[in-house]
């Protein structure tokens, strides 16, 4: 994998500004459009391209402000089924951009660590992906929503925006993402870890195990006003037919700014942990 550049200095797993100024600095004209990321999945690149550069974008959204927290904001925007979800803020501590984006990078493995709601996270493969041309991270995640459980496999870019702004947007993986070896590989892995934590998880009800269906979001770096950084996280998810339940669970406002606000001290954490030295790479 080629480094990363050193340019510059739900529930409670799965979900998880100076908003007008720092989220959407690259707007101009709108015949000046700029396309900031990029994914394989047209759809989110449409959604997570206009998020950061349509000021726009959020209007029709519900905001809740917070104060002596982590973070500080959390908005809500409906989509055609359920909702885009938005957490910002700068912790508690003075994060140089860099360390932030590349505890998130790297490190999503390390979420069972600080949320009980990550049942399992392992690290598959890093690279640099051929249709995005960006380094990747892959990771399978299993989490627990209370009354099931859900799976998926992630796949992580780090962008450098030419305004400064670090970018990791996130997708799930699909088979065609790499050779059938190592999709192989990455079922395998999947098998393993579900059974590896069997003990750990409900044994006879509100135990079923569903795969997410759509999901993808980023994690926006970001020069903060409290402290030395902001991130902000935007997140999609949906899960297939026929699981109603948990459709009707992952659109619950209260439930997904629960999940958010877990989330996001999760990360606060992880990278602590990372600045002192304790997780390294």
């Amino acid at each position: 994998m080629k480094p990363i550049p050193k340019r510059f200095d739900r529930r409670e797993f799965i979900y998880g500004s100076l908003a007008t100024g720092m989220l959407f600095p690259m707007v101009g004209n709108a015949a000046e459009e700029t396309v900031a990321i990029d994914l394989r999945y047209s759809p989110g690149k449409a959604v997570l391209n206009n998020a950061l550069t349509d000021p726009n974008f959020w209007a029709k959204a519900s905001v809740s402000k917070y104060k002596k927290k982590l973070h500080d904001e959390v908005r809500l925007k409906s989509m055609k089924k359920g909702y885009l979800t938005y957490v910002s803020g700068c912790g508690d501590t003075d994060f140089e951009l860099e360390t932030v984006a590349r505890s998130i990078f790297w490190h999503q493995n390390k979420l069972p660590n600080h949320m009980l709601g990550a049942v399992a996270c392992t690290l598959l493969g890093h690279g640099e992906d051929p249709v995005v041309k960006k380094p990747y991270t892959d990771t399978f995640l299993l989490g627990d929503f209370d009354f099931f459980y859900a799976t998926y496999f992630q796949r992580m870019y780090y962008f450098e925006l030419p305004d400064g702004r670090l970018v990791c947007p996130f997708e799930l993986i699909k088979a065609d993402f790499v050779e059938p070896e190592i999709w192989e590989q990455y079922q395998k892995t999947k098998t393993d870890l579900i059974q590896s934590t069997k003990s750990k998880r409900r044994s006879w009800m509100f135990n079923t195990i569903l795969d997410v269906d759509t999901f993808y979001g980023m994690y926006v770096v970001s020069p903060g006003d409290v402290h030395k950084s902001r991130v902000t996280m935007i997140a999609r998810l949906k899960f297939g037919k026929g699981s109603w339940l948990a459709d009707f669970g992952s659109e619950i406002p209260f439930v997904l700014r629960a999940g958010l606000q877990s989330g996001f001290r999760a990360h606060v954490e992880i990278v602590k942990k990372v600045k002192a030295g304790a997780y390294t790479r």
